[in-house]
């Protein structure tokens, strides 16, 4: 039409001359920046690299377990601080690396042998996390039958230096060639089985955190593969729950010279401040099935009163999620489930992931997304909207219970006070009234209350023992009662029972009547 722009016309186009797609012949280059964002720009937190190395120790002391070798010492991790010489050094006696394949495998960069093995690191990566936070990464280690001990020496100084150097043309394994040593030590007192890193010179960050033996206990207790605590009453049952479920056994992981390990951070007492505990009063088992109808996940959730968000500074809130029993995410993993994301740390449990189809990612701080994972998801939706209920029930509960121990205390008051002192009848019949419509306001509650809140009995006892209380003190006074004869009588009852029913405590109110009554020296 006249004003429009006409359609364009294309000339048709032969598919079949198109050139076909080949294979990349040209040089692909694998550049030295990718070694910076593997040693120091994977992980947020510095603490990250206990986790790792902690893991890849857990797997050696495994394979001990699993292929029966023999050991002098129990199987563990030794953590030592030198803070003198700013040096963090993590020892296990697993199974550690044959000094033929040492090299090799300690200078490899994404090329782990582990994947597909059921282990739990197996991207080859993690080992080099500890590079970004010290001058000097040492791998040491002897297994069976080696009559040396091997060192690869990864020189983070020298690292930096090139990586700030952009004359510096090298490719990632020119790279590695030119920062890492290799030496072979005599045995010396070095154990027969063995495996070390060793992080010299560590950078001073946050308070100097990857020093601080607290905070490096509180972490681990969190996320490693470390035993529960002895005096935790529900450790043995847990335990047995995982272990029937084919998960490994805890790894010892201690400080030099600790006489006991780090230990998981479930406890019976939860402190919300110096004056307000709660207490774990038992454990609900979980099981979640996956698409394929097989066991996705299981887990465990303690029960307790649910009184607020568990405080950070314990280290114990949070539904946890764990593949081979180490922690992936935060306490928050949960959060995005909750229909109120602070609900998430007022429970405390841990869910650990059975299905191979899902897998943390490489930074462990969730897991990688696929229709397994968004279908387990959608499972533990069904949870959080249970424990959520769960929160308000026990919410409504405490505020009907503090309603109720508030009728209950005022009505021991007024009867207290009447104990004391003989009252006139016409205010003792008031003060009657008043106690028994506290103790009407007491079984209103109880009647909304759930009997299987705890105290609901202890509340039902006072009542009774109220009710006999009040017979025994006023059971004559209805009918030594006569009702006002005269206007004056009439208006005085009036007084009494405005003066009563709102005075601000017992002991003003009676105090209150009887000087009206004096000054119309009524008795």
């Amino acid at each position: 039409m006249p004003g429009l722009l006409a359609a364009p016309s294309f000339a048709p186009i032969d598919v079949t001359k198109l050139n076909r797609p080949r294979a990349v012949t040209e040089e692909v280059v694998v550049g030295k920046d990718l070694l910076e964002l593997l040693a120091g720009a994977m992980y947020a937190d510095p603490l990250t690299i206990y986790r790792e190395y902690i893991q890849n120790s857990a797997d050696a002391i495994d394979l001990v377990r699993e292929r029966g070798l023999s050991t002098d010492d129990p199987l563990g991790v030794v953590i030592t601080l030198d803070r003198t010489l700013r040096s963090i050094f993590i020892r296990d006696n697993g199974a550690s690396i044959p000094r033929r394949e040492f090299v090799r495998r300690l200078t490899a960069i994404g090329a782990s042998g582990k994947r597909g093995k059921g282990l739990r690191g197996f991207r080859g990566v993690g080992r080099l996390s500890g590079l970004g936070y010290c001058q000097e990464l040492v791998f040491r280690g002897r297994a069976d039958g080696d009559d040396a001990v091997t060192e690869v020496v990864w020189d983070g100084k020298r690292l930096r230096d090139l990586l700030r150097d952009a004359t510096y043309v090298g490719d990632l394994a020119s790279l590695v060639r030119g920062i890492v040593e290799v030496r072979v030590v005599p045995p010396g007192t070095y154990p027969a089985r063995f495996f070390e890193v060793e992080l010299r010179k560590v950078s001073r960050l946050r308070g100097d955190l990857l020093l601080n033996d607290e905070s490096i206990r509180t972490y681990l207790s969190q996320v490693a593969p470390v035993p529960f605590h002895p005096t935790f009453q529900l450790g043995p049952q847990i335990s047995a729950f995982l272990r029937a479920r084919g998960v490994q056994e805890p790894v010892a992981v201690t400080f030099d010279g600790d006489l006991e390990p780090i230990h998981h951070r479930a406890r019976d007492k939860i402190a919300f401040s110096e004056k307000l505990f709660d207490v774990v009063h038992s454990v609900e088992f979980l099981e979640f099935l996956g698409l394929d109808g097989e066991v996705a996940a299981f887990g465990w959730l303690l029960d307790h009163a649910y009184l607020g968000a568990v405080p950070r500074r314990l280290g114990l809130g949070g539904i946890r999620l764990r593949a081979g029993n180490i922690q992936v995410g935060g306490e928050a993993a949960l959060g995005p489930l909750f229909a109120e994301p602070r609900f998430a740390s007022w429970a405390i449990g841990d869910i650990h992931i059975a299905s191979p189809q899902i897998i943390p990612n490489a930074r462990r701080d969730e897991f990688e997304a696929g229709v397994h994972y968004a279908f387990l998801q959608d499972e533990l939706t069904i949870l959080t909207k249970r424990i959520t209920q769960v929160i308000r029930d026990r919410s409504l509960a405490r505020k009907r219970m503090r309603t109720a121990q508030f009728h209950l205390g005022m009505a021991d008051q007024w009867l207290d006070h009447a104990h004391e002192g003989a009252l006139p009848v016409a205010v003792s019949v008031h003060v009657r009234r008043i106690v028994d419509a506290h103790i009407k306001d007491v079984q209103h509650e109880i009647r909304k209350l759930s009997e299987a809140v705890p105290e609901v009995n202890a509340l039902k006892s006072h009542v009774r023992n109220l009710t006999v209380r009040a017979a025994r003190l006023f059971h004559d006074e209805e009918a030594r009662q006569v009702g006002p004869r005269s206007a004056q009588d009439k208006a005085i009852n009036v007084a009494l029972r405005v003066i009563l029913e709102h005075a601000s405590s017992p002991q003003a109110g009676l105090a209150m009547s009887k000087r009206v009554l004096s000054a119309f020296e009524i008795s």
